[in-house]
């Protein structure tokens, strides 16, 4: 009895590893193509593997990181230019995430060097600037 039941069980996970089998093929190919379209242009496609300390697949960007004070001075022009421009269209101009826009913006405003009217950004008037 006991030789029966370890068989039905047995055959039973053949079964299911069978039919399971298209859909971890599948799984894996949608793993590739979309590591494939995560790439830049230019580079060779190789399938990722799992590092194993959780990043799965996600690199950190070779890119420039800006120099400490940049992104507060580029920010600044940037509502010199425009004032009133929203922080997400500043965001975009300068090429960084709208949180990371925010944060600073918000720096900025605590520092008495920016002002946040009607939903858009403004430089500081000087009445402010004196009071701060």
């Amino acid at each position: 009895m006991a030789q029966d039941v370890l068989q039905r069980t047995t055959d039973q996970l053949r079964k299911r590893l069978k039919e399971l089998e298209p859909k971890v093929a599948e799984h894996e190919r949608l793993q590739r193509a979309l590591a494939a379209l995560d790439q830049p242009s230019g580079e060779k496609s190789s399938p990722r593997r799992s590092s194993g300390n959780g990043a799965r697949g996600r690199r950190r960007k070779s890119s420039t990181r800006a120099g400490r004070g940049k992104r507060r001075q580029q920010l600044l022009r940037v509502v010199q230019a425009e004032p009133g421009i929203r922080p997400s269209a500043a965001a975009h101009q300068m090429g960084v995430n709208p949180s990371q826009l925010h944060a600073l913006s918000r720096r900025l405003e605590e520092g008495g060097e920016l002002e946040r009217r009607d939903g858009g950004l403004h430089l500081a008037s000087a009445k402010s600037q004196a009071a701060a």
